[in-house]
């Protein structure tokens, strides 16, 4: 059985500003751009945007976001963390810079180095540091990148107690412990970890992302295809996720697409009936190890083998699930660039001959449907999305 919860469907923001945000004009705020909202569990949406050259967080609270920044200004403080924080009364928007997160408690490094020393050192690393935020969902998870005196390590943070947060840490270290020497997977080295910050350390990987272009694009491509050969070949205690699950996790999607375009949803529900019937006619396959989120920018190219980052999905499902996912972010990377990816995408299929191509191209389909639905909320252009919804070309 699957042992995956549905996330509860959060109340959302109002159309119209959710159309503002997406136009990249609130008057209130000005000029802005959307980079993508999200929809965590348990809380409002919040959207990462840039305004006057900086970047932000804005979360919806309606009216009361006034009170709100208030209390989130204390929870901060008493967090040991710096609260810029802003409230925006006309549009309900309460706006945080990145870094700022009371349920991150690792996020304290960055404003007190006297702990990150501490910390750090207690780790098994010596300064100098240098720290630096590389990415930040709110109330999720945040990645610091910190240069010490002998290279470059990556910290993750999450909740002290989040379960999640402790069992993609010990995923991770099980999938480490049993990589076999000479494995074209290439894992960032855990370092360790302080459980009160909520905060793991990784070795950084050495090499360098996809460069899809000629031969060197199909050489990385190689790489990663047998790299996912070797993670498959894992076996791991991850929760299962199966096709039952990306349909609900579909369905999730397109009720907001419902609530906020309704324009796109008689296409979209149509796209995802057809894609429900197509897994419901899949023949059952033994499941294997799977990354699920599995995309370009997760990948370093290094000598001929691949190295793979941020295991929190780790799942077992169908061993078509990553190869389908990857073909459907470079299908999405061919659009922002444009021009077609698919040579690339296709050449990973040689590295999996037990796989009918059919079985590849029904999760490919599905991720590319989750992907329209995902960046219909920010200003990825209309002609993306319908692409992305329409046929694998």
């Amino acid at each position: 059985m699957t042992q995956h919860m549905p996330d509860p469907i959060p109340t959302l923001p109002p159309a119209d500003l959710i159309h503002a945000l997406i136009r990249g004009d609130l008057p209130s705020l000005g000029r802005l751009h959307l980079a993508r909202m999200h929809f965590p569990s348990g809380r409002a949406p919040n959207a990462a945007i840039s305004l006057d050259g900086q970047d932000w967080i804005a979360e919806w609270t309606g009216p009361e976001g006034a009170e709100r920044a208030h209390a989130e200004a204390d929870r901060l403080h008493r967090a040991g963390q710096v609260a810029e924080l802003r409230f925006d009364p006309a549009s309900g928007l309460l706006l945080r810079r990145p870094g700022s997160d009371a349920k991150l408690p690792g996020l304290r490094l960055l404003a007190d180095p006297g702990l990150a020393a501490d910390t750090l050192a207690g780790l098994g690393l010596a300064g100098p540091f240098r720290i630096d935020l590389v990415a930040h969902r709110l109330g999720r998870r945040a990645v610091l990148r910190i240069r010490h005196s002998k290279g470059l390590a990556y910290a993750r943070l999450r909740s002290p107690t989040a379960s999640a947060g402790r069992a993609a840490v010990a995923h991770h270290r099980s999938l480490w412990q049993a990589l076999p020497a000479g494995a074209a997977l290439r894992l960032p080295a855990p370092l360790g970890e302080d459980r009160a910050l909520g905060l793991a350390l990784y070795a950084a990987l050495p090499g360098h992302p996809l460069h899809l272009r000629g031969l060197r694009g199909f050489a990385g491509i190689e790489a990663t295809a047998r790299a996912l050969s070797d993670l498959q070949q894992i076996a791991t205690d991850a929760p299962l996720w199966t096709a039952e699950d990306e349909i609900a996790l579909l369905g999730r999607w397109l009720d907001r697409i419902a609530a906020i375009f309704p324009e796109l949803w008689p296409h979209l529900s149509a796209q995802f009936a057809a894609q429900k019937a197509d897994f419901r006619k899949l023949p059952p396959m033994a499941p294997v190890t799977c990354h699920r989120d599995l995309h370009e920018g997760q990948i370093l190219h290094f000598r001929g083998r691949a190295g793979i980052l941020d295991f929190d999905t780790l799942s077992r499902g169908d061993p078509a699930q990553d190869l389908g996912n990857l073909q459907a972010h470079l299908d999405l990377a061919g659009l922002r660039q444009g021009r077609s990816l698919a040579a690339y995408a296709t050449a990973m299929e040689r590295n999996f001959p037990h796989l009918p191509l059919s079985r590849i191209a029904v999760w490919r389909r599905a991720a590319r449907l989750r992907l329209a639905m995902i960046w219909a909320f920010s200003a990825e252009p209309r002609a993306h999305l319908l692409a992305l919804a329409g046929d694998v070309a």
